[in-house]
């Protein structure tokens, strides 16, 4: 469109803003005589007629909503194939282009965070979402008068990406936990008015500039951040508000959004008094001390999602992730061609998770997980080995466990891929993800494909993912949809495992007061088990994010023939928490394909 351009009976005058829900006109309507505000969504989206009945369903319902704070909505419908929304026009400024010149004093910002409360809260109580509460979606006037734009759009075009693909609108520095996976409601966008907050206060979103990976894991997992920690001159009390609007858990939010700018203003304006302990009672004979009750989240049902087919070995049945015990392992592959993985595309940044990626991406990107998923012919069930204590005399004495460590190490250092598959049994604090299934290489690159679960907001969610020349391509955030998530390194990349610097090879360098406790028969393979001890900083080597300390106790299963090839490998950084590495298929030739994206 060009200025000057007649649209229907609007003549558009000034183009006032372009982003990826169109292009915002100032127009003249020839039928009222008024300059106003029209909306002109994209072309594509007039060839959807589910978009579009939605789309008319929610922008009238917008349209009905009785408060100010709401830009009026004079028309909308379509015109030569284009939807578009007639507004009044706002004379003024979005918030995003406010916030350039800096933060803002406590009191301005808290202004108004109240006004988008109150179109928020009229829009909540006749059942309308917005779900992309951010600055640039906020108009001020001169006065300072806040108005909340694109409601019925927003809405309109989330339930149309969410039925067809599984995407999330929203964009990902303002997102909630709960909007990447879970049941989401009112509350949601709360938890995004405080993130609004937060920035008008420090001139920054909550968790900065990250990569859309970490800012899942970020919503996921992080603390809300203190605004006051950042500029001084904030009140601490309000530290408290965005802490209770962020909370992770939509019930520890406020219950509205009044009840959030209530706060907010309360915050800066009076003390928040501190709770006073209530009258001891009169002494008892034999009082017994009570302990505090300590709430519990009510149990997630986990999203159970089919997942597309990963580009590489895609004529074999996918096995379930193996757990502890240990399982047997299927024969080894047929050769495959190698093929140099094709360059990234453009990289898909949020809208979005998200991340989650990842995450979230769990994230970390979110706490992440695996289940049932992989490429292989699945282990049968039920086999964990046999393991047989043996003396140091004889036919049958154990070989020496340094010596058979170092040969493994060895081998292990110049591995050009392998299978490997990854459990946690119990928890392991900071490692983002839980579990994986996947052909790892380090020919022609290093790169890795395969499936892992994202668990986001408590739920899992079966996905593939692909790692090459470092970044992170995964169908976790739209069901059959790639997504760019950054370098793999900001949620975890898989192929340290066999980088020779910091993966296994380190490992089996450190172990100390090796032991070898006897033989143990894995997947076929007859290995000798030895256990001892690896330093801390040799595990975070390789899991980069986990939270671990050493010395860690390690268990090994060594090959006892042929190379001495690493077979399983289980560190357990704390009693009942163990990250368990079964390794097969050492040296078939794996294939990897950068996803389309």
């Amino acid at each position: 469109m060009l200025e000057g351009t007649a649209f229907g009976r609007y003549r558009l005058i000034e183009l006032l803003g372009r982003g990826g829900m169109g292009e915002v006109w100032r127009a003249h309507d020839t039928a009222t005589d008024r300059t106003v505000a029209i909306k002109l969504l994209p072309a594509h989206f007039s060839d959807d007629e589910d978009f579009q009945r939605r789309f008319r369903r929610e922008a009238q319902a917008a349209a009905r909503l009785n408060t100010p704070h709401v830009v009026p909505i004079h028309d909308y419908g379509e015109i030569d194939g284009r939807l578009y929304v007639n507004m009044r026009l706002i004379e003024g400024r979005d918030l995003q282009t406010v916030l350039t010149d800096g933060p803002m004093d406590p009191a301005r910002a808290v202004h108004i965070v109240g006004g988008v409360a109150k179109a928020l809260h009229a829009a909540h109580e006749v059942g309308l979402l917005h779900r992309d509460v951010k600055p640039s979606n906020i108009l001020l006037d001169r006065d300072d008068f806040a108005y909340l734009i694109d409601f019925g759009i927003a809405r309109a075009l989330d339930e149309t990406r969410m039925t067809k693909s599984g995407n999330t609108i929203g964009t990902f520095q303002y997102i909630a936990p709960e909007r990447l996976g879970g049941k989401e409601d009112a509350r949601a966008d709360i938890y995004s008015l405080a993130c609004v907050l937060y920035e008008c206060l420090t001139g920054t979103p909550p968790f900065g500039q990250l990569t859309m990976a970490e800012l899942v894991v970020a919503h996921l997992q992080s603390a809300p951040p203190q605004p006051s920690a950042t500029r001084p001159e904030v009140p601490e009390q309000i530290d408290q508000v965005i802490a209770s609007g962020m909370a992770k858990d939509p019930d520890q939010r406020y219950a509205t959004t009044i009840e959030f700018a209530t706060a907010a203003r309360d915050a800066i304006t009076v003390p928040i008094p501190t709770p006073k302990p209530a009258p001891a009672p009169a002494p008892a004979p034999q009082p017994v001390p009570q302990q505090a009750s300590v709430p519990v989240l009510p149990p997630t049902t986990p999203v159970q999602r089919p997942a597309p087919p990963i580009p590489v070995d895609a004529g074999h049945p996918a096995p379930p992730v193996p757990r502890h015990p240990p399982v047997e392992m299927p024969p080894h592959r047929p050769d495959t061609h190698v093929a140099r993985p094709s360059q990234p595309s453009t990289r898909r940044k949020g809208v979005l998770i998200a991340a989650a990626l990842a995450v979230a991406v769990v994230a970390a990107l979110v706490v992440f997980g695996l289940t049932n998923i992989g490429n292989h012919p699945a282990p049968q069930t039920g086999q964990t080995g046999q393991t047989s204590q043996t003396g140091q005399t004889g036919q049958n004495a154990l070989p020496d466990p340094a010596t058979l460590l170092a040969q493994s190490a060895v081998t292990t250092r110049v591995l050009k891929s392998a299978h490997v598959v990854q459990a946690v049994a119990g928890k392991i604090e900071g490692l983002p993800v839980k579990a994986l299934n996947a052909d790892v290489t380090t020919s022609p690159t290093a790169a890795a494909t395969g499936q892992w679960t994202l668990t986001f907001a408590g739920s899992d969610i079966n996905a593939n993912f692909v790692v090459v020349d470092g970044e992170l391509y995964t169908d976790a955030l739209a069901a059959g949809q790639w997504s760019d998530m950054g370098k793999a390194s900001d949620v975890w990349d898989p192929t340290v495992i066999l980088n020779p610097d910091v993966g296994l090879a380190k490992i089996l360098s450190g172990f100390s007061s090796p032991k070898a406790v006897g033989r143990e028969t894995i997947n076929g393979l007859a290995t000798v088990k030895i256990t001892g001890q690896v330093s801390g900083d040799a595990v975070i080597a390789m899991l980069p994010k986990a939270a671990v300390s050493g010395p860690v106790p390690a268990t090994a299963w060594i090959r006892e023939d042929g190379d001495h090839e690493l077979v399983r490998l289980t560190l357990e950084p704390s009693p009942g928490n163990s990250l368990q590495l079964t390794l097969y298929n050492w040296n078939a030739p794996v294939t990897v394909t950068k996803p389309p994206v």
